[in-house]
């Protein structure tokens, strides 16, 4: 009751009465987590030359700023995704946590980890159906979700992968 007196008019509601207010609230993202699993599918194949491949070296590499692991694991799957071989044999942590400190477990000082696998020709030559990949990934907060961490704008995961192969070759000079 803008123009009117506080003392003697009456303010009241309705049930037709509208009411609205816009608020932005920002909210800390903290807590923990564990066996949180992401995943994707991707068409992949090794192309017409894979007899010719004697051994594939894949290396990764990752910088994470995050308070959290990561189990990764690639799956080389048919048309029908049905799974032929895996990536990393054995399973192996590909991302591991960024390091955190006191007092609000924020992260100082992230970790580097490389992981280097070589598929040889007898698994090659089990690979020539491949049509996708099925990439999943097991993630943890620092210490398998031991530690309510917290998460901020300023982190950051840089992750490289790469591949070396050797092929086997038959060139007939003119």
């Amino acid at each position: 009751n803008v123009g009117g007196n506080p003392l003697t008019d009456k303010n009241f509601v309705l049930d037709s009465s509208i009411f609205s207010i816009d608020v932005a609230v920002e909210l800390p993202m903290w807590g923990s987590a564990w066996d949180f699993v992401l995943q994707d599918t991707m068409k992949f194949n090794f192309g017409e030359d894979i007899d010719k491949l004697q051994w594939v070296k894949f290396k990764i590499n990752t910088i994470n700023g995050f308070p959290v692991d990561a189990t990764m694991q690639v799956y080389f799957t048919d048309s029908a995704y049905n799974v032929i071989d895996s990536l990393l044999v054995p399973l192996q942590q590909v991302i591991a946590s960024g390091v955190i400190g006191p007092p609000d477990n924020k992260v100082i000082s992230p970790t580097f980890r490389h992981v280097e696998t070589t598929i040889g020709k007898d698994r090659l030559d089990q690979l020539k159906d491949v049509e996708n990949i099925f990439i999943r990934a097991i993630l943890s907060t620092t210490n398998n979700g031991g530690t309510l961490i917290r998460f901020y704008s300023d982190y950051n995961l840089d992750v490289k992968i790469g591949a070396q192969a050797q092929f086997k070759i038959h060139v007939t000079p003119n």
